[in-house]
């Protein structure tokens, strides 16, 4: 809570700057919120669904923050410590593959994703990290440039050997589709993403392919959960365009697929099916409508300037296009870390746009940003209180599921991810 709390101040200090950026997708968020508490209070656990709009808002908070830093230059340390880490994270999982196959005779890839559950989630958060540590690349010099290299060489490999499809699927087209606009530098990020793919696809065959087949062969592809994966989606997004046949205007409420009983999913791995069918037809053409005036902002903006001078501008759109895209596949918009991913790529690209000449009107678009501060406090305290009582759940006993498996809906067994 307390990130969400300090971005919404930020949010409250930087207000006359960047929430005037855009008048429309300002009145928009004002809207879409109208909406989520109307929705809200219609719902089947109205404070976990406010509890929902509350973590959506913080994110916001957190993009301002992350754009108001920006807009006073781009740190010198974000490239290096982005390399470094994310090498520091790609090396220390290939030591544990290398160590696992070797001694324990385990290469399963659900092992590897160190801090994640599933690595799913980890390729969710590689959709937007790897464009943005392309963009290190570019940014670095001597031997940090070396550093980023590798970093992407090993993380592709990681990505190939966990099976990312939405991401790998994500990764080809948007480079490809900014290509094919013709933004200025989009030739020179396509090669680069060409050459680490390339310099990735090395390293899966000198290390992670060998391996797996020294424990056995199947332990390469068969990842638990992927067989007949696409048909499972299709039942989800079945279910979830039947719930907004049966509540178009408001929804479910936000949060509460995961209140509906199915054996797979707790959201239906496509975000604007879960937007329509939790908050509703209108609040989800809201949602998209915002972001896609981001998007044609960022695109003028990125006409007329050059690439080579700000890197992290054009990473940070090949970052939201290939996220955006991943979303129709998967859940890269409701678990933790990939959220933070999303805020600080659009961060990113919405402190490089320039400021608005709209005049003044500070004090309306700081009473926006004060309301995010609210928020942020209110959702702390349910948080608080939350923590002290039983979680939410839909009235019948609890039953806890057997070792290693979750029993849906587990958005409401287990508490929030």
């Amino acid at each position: 809570m307390l990130p969400f709390l300090l971005a919404a101040w930020a949010a409250v200090r930087s207000s006359g700057d960047i929430l005037r950026q855009s008048r429309p997708v300002s009145w928009m968020l004002a809207a879409w919120f109208v909406l989520a508490l109307w929705s809200s209070v219609q719902a089947q656990q109205p404070t976990a669904a406010l509890r929902e709009v509350a973590l959506t808002l913080g994110l916001v908070g957190v993009t301002l923050a992350v754009a108001a830093v920006v807009r006073q230059g781009l740190p010198s340390w974000l490239a290096p410590a982005m390399a470094a880490f994310s090498l520091f994270y790609a090396v220390a999982t290939t030591l544990l593959f290398v160590t696992g196959a070797l001694v324990g005779g385990v290469a399963s890839a659900w092992v590897l994703a160190l801090g994640f559950d599933n690595p799913r989630f980890l390729n969710h958060a590689q959709t937007i990290q790897l464009p943005l540590l392309l963009a290190a690349l570019h940014a670095s010099r001597g031997r940090w440039r070396t550093v980023a290299g590798l970093a992407l060489a090993f993380q592709i490999a990681l990505l190939l050997y966990t099976r990312g499809r939405a991401t790998q699927v994500a990764l080809v087209v948007a480079p490809i589709l900014v290509y094919a606009i013709g933004l200025p530098g989009s030739r020179r990020f396509l090669r680069d993403c060409l050459l680490s793919g390339l310099a990735g696809g090395l390293v899966f065959l000198a290390i992670y392919l060998p391996l797996s087949f020294w424990v056995g062969s199947q332990q390469l592809w068969a990842l638990p959960g992927d067989v007949g994966s696409m048909t499972i989606r299709m039942r989800l997004w079945v279910q979830a365009l039947a719930s907004i046949q049966a509540s178009p205007w408001l929804g479910l409420g936000p949060m509460h697929y995961s209140s509906l009983r199915m054996d797979q999913g707790a959201h239906p791995h496509n975000v604007y099916l879960q937007w329509a069918a939790e908050y509703g037809l209108p609040a989800a053409l809201l949602m998209v409508a915002g972001l896609a005036m981001i998007l044609w902002r960022a695109l003028a903006f990125l006409r007329t300037h050059d690439a080579q001078a700000q890197p992290f501008a054009l990473a940070a759109f090949v970052a939201c296009v290939a996220a955006l895209i991943d979303a129709t596949f998967s859940g890269n918009f409701v678990m933790p870390v990939s959220q933070l991913w999303l805020a600080l790529a659009f961060g990113l690209l919405l402190g490089h746009l320039p400021a608005s000449t709209v005049p003044g009107h500070s004090r309306s678009w700081a009473l926006v940003a004060w309301l995010l501060l609210v928020v942020q406090v209110g959702y702390a305290c349910m948080t608080l209180l939350d923590w002290l009582s039983t979680p939410p759940h839909l009235g019948e006993a609890l039953v806890l599921p057997p070792q290693g498996k979750l029993l849906p809906p587990r958005h409401w067994l287990h508490g929030w991810f």
